[in-house]
């Protein structure tokens, strides 16, 4: 049967490029039989129904954009049209256009092409607005604010430290705060966003309070133990940081648990806006769970060093 409809629509071919030729023919046109492209959608109604939406919803959004739908009718004198409104023929024949491309990636895309294939007259210029446009604002003010915000964060550990090496000391624990956010992004499939960045902005914050949290610590079991007298060897010192971190560590678990459960309920709502907010704190979620581990080691394990070195230079001026 498929070889039969094969011969058919090849002699029909040939028949349609026969006819053209012949003066007096308007149109010639062979019915395609055969090499239509199908597509199967599997809707994943756990994800629609998160937005609200049924099945018959997304079925008709799908019938609209590749199959058409009439909206009205155009009338030329007796004769009337259909309007016909879907994806042109390129999107449709196409199974990774109809996935589409983001509005950054696709006016980049557009702007080199049109710089290499058009030249422009002497005093003209081209303006991309539009959702791209707002982006470009959005990513001006980000640039500006996240560099402002690190640097707001430095000067407030410093005022509370009153050490720059202390204040600095909470700076390099927000990197190992970055692993567990992009990660939770990553596994979730969010795209990098305005919203997101506010969350890694906040995220900064808290990472921050947990790092002043075990230093804070750190110092109040070091000071008390150089009171009395006890701190005369690395081992000493290494006995006052175990105090000061390990045994301490259920208030600063406390300090995170509080936050991270005034942030799960959002991850889980479906509400209008939800998509928004979980893009804001799913980084501070991620974040703070990696930085509450990494800080739990990496910030005593560098404060014993800064210490030591500080016991060895004190030794040696005494000398």
């Amino acid at each position: 049967m498929t070889k039969f409809c094969q011969v058919l629509s090849e002699l029909g071919a040939k028949i349609e490029a026969v006819v053209r030729r012949i003066p007096g023919t308007l149109s010639a046109y062979s019915e395609r039989v055969t090499g239509g492209n199908y597509l199967d959608f599997k809707i994943r109604r756990d994800q629609i129904a998160r937005y609200g939406l049924t099945v018959a919803d997304v079925q008709g959004v799908i019938v609209s954009a590749i199959g058409g739908k009439n909206l009205t009718y155009t009338v030329e004198g007796l004769e009337r049209y259909p309007v016909n409104l879907r994806y042109s023929r390129e999107l449709r024949d196409n199974i990774d256009m109809l996935k589409g491309v983001d509005v950054g990636t696709y006016v980049e895309n557009v702007k080199t092409v049109v710089s290499r294939e058009i030249k422009l007259p002497v005093g003209y210029s081209l303006a991309w607005s539009g959702q791209y446009q707002n982006m470009q604002e959005a990513r001006k003010r980000l640039n500006l604010v996240v560099p402002l915000t690190l640097i707001i964060i430095f000067v407030l550990r410093y005022m509370h430290f009153h050490n720059f090496s202390e204040a600095l000391l909470v700076m390099a624990s927000l990197p190992f705060a970055l692993v567990g956010g992009v990660w939770l992004l990553y596994l979730l499939n969010y795209n990098l966003s305005v919203a997101v960045v506010v969350g890694f902005i906040a995220l900064a914050g808290l990472a921050a309070e947990t790092g002043v949290v075990m230093v804070a610590y750190l110092d109040e079991a070091f000071e008390r133990m150089r009171r009395e007298g006890n701190i005369i060897s690395r081992g000493a010192l290494r006995e006052a940081i175990l105090e000061g971190s390990v045994e301490r560590v259920r208030p600063k678990l406390m300090t995170v648990s509080t936050t991270l459960i005034g942030l799960l309920p959002i991850m889980w709502g479906t509400e209008t806006g939800s998509q928004v907010m979980k893009r804001i704190a799913a980084p501070m979620v991620g974040g703070l769970i990696s930085s509450t581990v990494l800080t739990l080691i990496i910030i005593p394990a560098v404060y014993d060093l800064w210490k030591s070195w500080k016991l060895r230079k004190g030794k040696g001026e005494d000398q």
